[in-house]
């Protein structure tokens, strides 16, 4: 049956990526005129270091201000970066959020913890955001780029910068196995599946009061839901009727509808920004493949066209690229492509993974 049940909220601690830091020396003033011209040198001697340091206050490049590091490589050759370095662990918090929004998250794998990163599009050096003391699944940017949703041991996470300090806060509790948040495009609900009754559904939780409100109630799995640009539908991947398909639901329930129908296992179903298309992922000749449709299902083709595993596609804000995760490589990594499927290319390169990329 749908329901609705509240849970209270808990803010918790988390320990993100540092900024570089760095000290100068300190020159006393003395009354002599050649003392003084001296200290001006100094300083205008190290305002270029200065600014690199603290590029909150500056900015860097195509990354937003709040990701630690901004860092940027001199190696410029195509097909990817250099392989990465090991992530910083136990550092201090990072300082604010950044209202850029040609940033893409994705989840990064290391041993056995799961860090959060970002990159700008065109950038070679990806920017470490937290420093594994929470591991992360699912990263989403709400609307706005303020603030980024993911999911953690089995609950739902929003993570704010409030007064240029970074505020965690666990937004569901109870339900099992809750994954994949996906923001209306208000900023907010925040639309995610968990397990009911052994089996996924997808449930909406309203910001304001943390009112939590179940919209589909089936006996399969219902996963991975994606809000219309429009926030009247929530497109959802399921296994309805025993074959594999994208849903549509509308966001306050009922009304759902089949839109795709190609008997493969289908995923991963993501709204271009216009709301025309909705790309996701299905298993053709047993590897996964990156599929466009329109917003009715209908027109339905291969944009990948790789014979290795393609998943998870996001679009860029400005609907021209669409970037997804592919093991083409031997392992999953970022790659990003034009809507049409051209121009495919590696943007990050990790010995052990990196997935679910947003945009």
């Amino acid at each position: 049956m749908i329901g609705r049940v509240v849970y209270a909220t808990r803010p918790r601690s988390l320990r993100l990526a540092p900024m570089n830091n760095s000290s100068g020396g300190q020159s006393k003033l003395s009354g002599e005129m050649i003392a003084i011209i001296a200290v001006i040198i100094a300083i205008i001697a190290l305002i270029p270091a200065f600014i690199q340091d603290f590029p909150i206050i500056f900015g860097c490049g195509s990354i937003p201000a709040w990701i630690a590091g901004c860092e940027h490589s001199g190696d410029e050759h195509s097909g990817g970066i250099s392989p990465r370095q090991p992530p910083v662990e136990n550092q201090p918090p990072t300082p604010s959020f950044s209202l850029q929004t040609d940033v893409i998250l994705f989840v990064s794998k290391h041993g056995d913890k799961r860090y959060l990163f970002a990159m700008g599009r065109d950038d070679k050096n990806p920017n470490q955001l937290t420093d594994g003391s929470i591991a992360v699944y699912d990263p989403a940017w709400s609307p706005d780029h303020k603030s980024i949703a993911f999911a953690s041991d089995q609950d739902i996470y929003i993570l704010t910068s409030l007064d240029s300090k970074p505020v965690l806060q666990r937004k569901t509790k109870g339900l099992a196995n809750a994954m994949h948040p996906t923001w209306s495009p208000d900023g907010g609900l925040i639309a995610f599946t968990a397990n009911n009754n052994d089996n996924n559904e997808v449930y909406v939780l309203t910001l304001a009061n943390d009112e939590i409100t179940q919209i589909t109630n089936n006996s399969v799995d219902d996963n991975e839901p994606a809000w219309s640009p429009d926030g009247a539908l929530i497109a959802f991947a399921s296994n309805r009727d025993g074959t594999d398909g994208i849903f549509v639901v509308g966001s306050k329930g009922g009304n759902e509808q089949r839109l795709t129908n190609n008997q493969a296992k289908t995923s991963h179903p993501a709204w271009s920004p216009d709301g025309r298309l909705i790309a996701f992922s299905s298993l053709i000749n047993r590897n996964r493949e990156i599929f466009v449709s329109n917003c009715d299902g209908s027109g339905m083709h291969n944009i990948t066209g790789n014979g290795s595993n393609d998943d998870a596609p996001a679009w860029s804000p400005d609907g021209e690229w669409i970037v997804f995760e592919s093991f083409r490589d031997g392992n999953n990594e970022i790659y990003i492509m034009h809507a049409d499927g051209s121009d495919q290319k590696n943007i990050t390169r990790n010995p052990e993974g990196d997935y679910t990329p947003n945009w």
